[in-house]
């Protein structure tokens, strides 16, 4: 109508709009800056830059994402030093004091996990290795299942962090335990609630496992449960005990990879990897290169998760 008026008065017409403006574009989330994952076996070596992830894993200005990748160097440092107690007492003289403790803490807890896998194997898993769900995901996950069972959340994280390494790990253990808390059949039945293979719904399980298990009244005694080992209850207090010091350590935990205990070391097996049934190390380790398989006897006897 405006434009049939504009004509009979003899006005030119209106100008057209102007285009709407384009949507925003979400900025994408950077990803975290490479880390070299080299470990050199040189004390000062280590504790200088033991003592830079430590902080930076803390420190509130560095994103999840920056302090995971620290985590994952962090994990390699702890499992040299898991290996060899005379350069780990020579780093930890070497630290500064205020975290001599955290270094201690985890350098017993890889040591203690080690133990319960003293067999290298001679070939690689049927697993399947995945992203894990995003830290803070998993985070409001132990909270809720503190919240509703009374266990710690760092105690869960732990026991995630040990079973599966928050979830990467996919696929049956040996003795059949299944999900990212790792729960025998039975066990599920008895205590487990929804899907086996969901995090919330195995964090949720493995809380309302160890409550039941008197976890309120002898911590030790409740893990004992879980998993009928001295070695294992050790490995969980340790890195429970410096995610409740400070909770921030968790997103260095949430870095930590699969790595998979055989006779030619320990291999990484990171996000992609997947086997039906176990296979060669060989075959694989030619398709990988550094830093998934070291070279023959170039790393010690370590824990594979």
């Amino acid at each position: 109508m405006i434009g049939l008026v504009a004509g009979l008065l003899g006005c030119a017409p209106p100008a057209p709009l102007p285009a709407a403006p384009p949507a925003p574009v979400a900025a994408e989330v950077p990803a975290p800056a490479e880390v070299d994952l080299s470990v050199r076996r040189d004390a000062a070596w280590i504790a200088a830059r033991l003592q830079r992830i430590e902080r930076a894993i803390r420190d509130p200005s560095v994103s999840d994402e920056d302090a995971a990748a620290q985590g994952h160097l962090q994990q390699r440092i702890y499992r040299l030093l898991a290996d060899d107690p005379v350069l780990a007492a020579d780093v930890v003289k070497r630290s500064d004091p205020a975290l001599r403790e955290w270094i201690e803490r985890n350098t017993a807890g890889t040591a203690s996990i080690a133990r319960t896998v003293p067999s290298p194997k001679t070939d690689l898993p049927p697993w399947r290795i995945v992203e894990p769900a995003p830290a803070a995901e998993l985070l409001a996950h132990y909270r809720a299942a503190e919240a509703a069972h009374g266990v710690p959340w760092h105690v869960l994280a732990s026991i995630h962090l040990n079973e599966t390494r928050m979830g990467r790990l996919r696929g049956a253990s040996d003795a059949g335990a299944r999900g990212p808390m790792q729960f025998m059949p039975a066990t599920w039945a008895a205590y487990g609630e929804g899907d086996i293979e969901k995090d919330a719904d195995a964090i949720a399980a493995a809380a309302r496992y160890l409550a039941a298990m008197g976890f309120a009244q002898d911590p030790r005694k409740a893990l004992w449960h879980y998993n009928h080992s001295d070695a294992y209850i050790d490995a969980i207090l340790s890195f429970s005990d410096v995610m409740a010091a400070d909770a921030r350590a968790y997103r260095g935990y949430w870095g930590w990879q699969v790595y998979y205990r055989t006779i030619r070391g320990g291999i990484w097996l990171s996000a992609g990897y997947e086997s039906l049934e176990r296979q060669p190390i060989e075959a694989w380790c030619a398709s990988r290169g550094e830093p998934h398989c070291p070279t023959l006897g170039d790393e010690p006897g370590t824990p594979e998760r």
